[in-house]
């Protein structure tokens, strides 16, 4: 990515040491965040921030499919079509 680039450059860390850094720890790059099985670990916190909001995720990403009904009733399915497309095995 950089080969082009004339200056002076080089990898500061591996990720493994960046897991582990005091500083990125503290400064909070790499907050911890529940897991739906009660566990935590680690995420990278996004690189921006807005004023009085919280940059750290609080909770992980959803798990595959686990919104699918709620927004397929949103977008106007009844729960009889939404049972058939389960048995279809279009849904997960």
């Amino acid at each position: 990515m950089l080969s082009g680039f004339s200056g002076v450059w080089a990898a500061a860390a591996t990720v493994a040491e960046l897991h582990d850094d005091k500083q990125v720890l503290d400064n909070g790059f790499l907050p911890e965040v529940p897991a739906a099985d009660g566990s935590a670990f680690r995420v990278v916190a996004p690189p921006y921030h807005f004023d009085e909001q919280p940059t750290t995720p609080r909770r992980a990403a959803p798990a595959l499919g686990e919104h699918t009904e709620e927004i397929l009733c949103e977008a106007g399915l009844d729960a009889q079509r939404i049972t058939e497309l389960k048995e279809r095995g279009a849904l997960g």
